[in-house]
């Protein structure tokens, strides 16, 4: 496998965690799952094998990986261990097994600011913008701000996202929005998402999410009816949803394998009076 871009390759560090469910395991019907890392180090990278020493202490293990030819690749001071019953694996697993969700909008009670943005809080504002040009240049400045900037940082779009009946107009916020999202589950409180509608004040929306002092308010849509708040939900059908055959649709026909392979895009179907049906 090509190890490129990687300080260890992500296939190689699952296969090393594996080893330690071999090396030693939770009591009967539990598994030991990883939980904290500290004391990570990268000694070299580039590497497409590796063997593992693991050391185990109590409810920690520490990790010692090295390449073919016994040269340092990484170690792991530390790794603590959370032992977890079989019967809750399998409970988290069975909550929302093969749902349908949807995105909620909700909005936010008693959420007000008198329009002043606290000083120690780093307010980024992305550029609009809908070409690669303009994302790739928002999603750079914005991982900047997320590795440099200290304390709060707030990250204002506008159009990013969409209530029910809005389009989204800026791809550019769009696209930060899937990164600090990302960033918020690392380190949750220090980052703040405010998507401003087309007339909203942005130093108000900004107070607003901050004053509110709720987690719920770390990402939030404002516009002059005040801040709404995003909420994944299952979406509830009657029965088990299901796909229409296209075998229906008439531009649709069954068609043997042989034929099928020397069918080219495009290609004439008498049967249905169309040309695509060999896509």
């Amino acid at each position: 496998m090509s190890a490129d871009g990687f300080g260890v390759h992500p296939a190689l560090l699952d296969a090393c965690l594996h080893a330690i469910g071999v090396g030693e395991g939770g009591e009967g019907g539990s598994a030991r799952l990883p939980f904290a890392w500290s004391g990570v180090s990268f000694h070299a990278v580039g590497a497409t094998s590796v063997r593992l020493k693991l050391t185990f202490t109590g409810e920690s293990v520490a990790l010692e990986v090295a390449d073919e030819e016994g040269r340092p690749v990484a170690t792991v001071g530390s790794l603590v261990l959370r032992e977890v019953s079989a019967d809750r694996l399998a409970a988290a697993a069975s909550a929302f097994h093969e749902s349908l969700f949807q995105v909620d909008w909700m909005r936010l009670a008693g959420a007000s600011g008198d329009g002043a943005v606290p000083g120690d809080v780093t307010v980024v504002r992305t550029e609009p913008g809908v070409d690669a040009g303009a994302v790739r240049s928002a999603v750079h400045r914005a991982l900047e701000a997320l590795h440099s900037e200290p304390g709060r940082v707030v990250f204002v779009t506008r159009g990013a996202v969409a209530l029910p009946g809005e389009d989204v107009t800026d791809l550019a916020g769009a696209a930060v929005w899937g990164l600090v999202r990302s960033a918020q589950s690392e380190d949750p409180g220090r980052f703040v998402l405010v998507d401003v509608d087309a007339e909203g004040d942005v130093d108000a929306a900004v107070a607003s999410a901050l004053a509110s002092g709720s987690p719920r308010s770390w990402s939030v849509r404002a516009s002059r009816m005040g801040l709404d708040l995003p909420a994944l939900r299952v979406l509830k059908t009657r029965s088990r949803p299901r796909l229409t055959s296209p075998l229906r649709a008439r531009c649709w026909c069954r068609v043997p394998v042989a034929r099928w392979a020397a069918c080219s895009p495009g290609t004439w179907c008498r049967r249905t009076g169309c040309g695509v049906c060999c896509w």
